[in-house]
């Protein structure tokens, strides 16, 4: 299994810095890292960042305009930085950059903001308004799954963002008929709690289709409510598959 291994880590009241080695699985080296992974470990630093400014445990509610710029590659070395932003509508937002060591054209892999409230994950007002855009593109592709949450914050703790980027991209590979990369999330918000080991419904619809370019709507859903929200983009890779606009 491909994993991150910390060499430095450096701290203070409003940012940190870390240095960590790519060890990728020696079985599958070509795979890279997965995005997902790399996602987990950059939100724990910025979760760490935010709780220790507010001074009390903390939610990780959405992420806007996560940017994957490049793969990462074993026996590379990243360094990833957080910042905390000024506080916005009572959350505390967190700007996280992760880029190789060398500075060198491509640097930087991925880049976004997560936002973090104090106390329990709620859901934003509007949001779920975004579900609607599932209608508007081709079939969605629907899977079930259980929370296997390792702590109560559901966009870092647990099996919910891997599922998501998992199905989003086999749902975007079947449209396009050949392989595709994630490019970017425009955003995942967290829309309602959800409790370990929960039967839970995750549909995948590509929504819009652009050139070499696929847009996928995740929605997470209970029984009774909606419980994440995701929007991804992935490139196919080589533009292989000639796309038309869908959506």
């Amino acid at each position: 299994m491909s994993r991150l291994v910390v060499v430095e880590s450096l701290k203070s009241a409003v940012a940190s810095r870390h240095e960590w080695d790519v060890v990728l699985d020696s079985a599958h080296p070509e795979r890279g890292l997965d995005p997902s992974v790399l996602l987990e470990q950059v939100g724990v630093v910025a979760a760490t960042l935010a709780a220790e400014a507010a001074g009390a445990p903390v939610f990780a509610t959405s992420m806007h305009k996560l940017e994957v710029l490049g793969p990462v590659l074993g026996g590379e070395r990243l360094i990833v930085t957080a910042a905390l932003e000024a506080p916005r509508d009572g959350e505390l937002p967190v700007s996280l950059v992760a880029r190789r060591r060398r500075g060198a054209p491509g640097a930087v892999v991925i880049a976004a903001v997560l936002r973090f409230s104090v106390g329990e994950a709620r859901r934003a007002p509007g949001e779920v308004a975004q579900t609607r855009l599932i209608d508007g593109g081709a079939s969605p592709m629907h899977t079930t799954f259980r929370a296997k949450l390792r702590s109560e914050d559901l966009l870092l703790g647990g099996n919910l963002v891997p599922w998501v980027h998992a199905s989003a991209l086999v749902s975007a590979q079947g449209y396009a008929g050949g392989p595709v990369v994630l490019t970017e999330v425009q955003g995942l918000s967290v829309l309602g709690p959800v409790r370990k080991d929960e039967p839970l419904t995750l549909s995948c619809s590509v929504v819009r289709a652009s050139g070499d370019k696929l847009t996928v709507l995740s929605v997470v859903r209970s029984e009774a409510r909606d419980v994440l929200c995701a929007m991804s983009t992935f490139r196919v890779k080589h533009g292989e598959v000639p796309l038309l606009v869908v959506g």
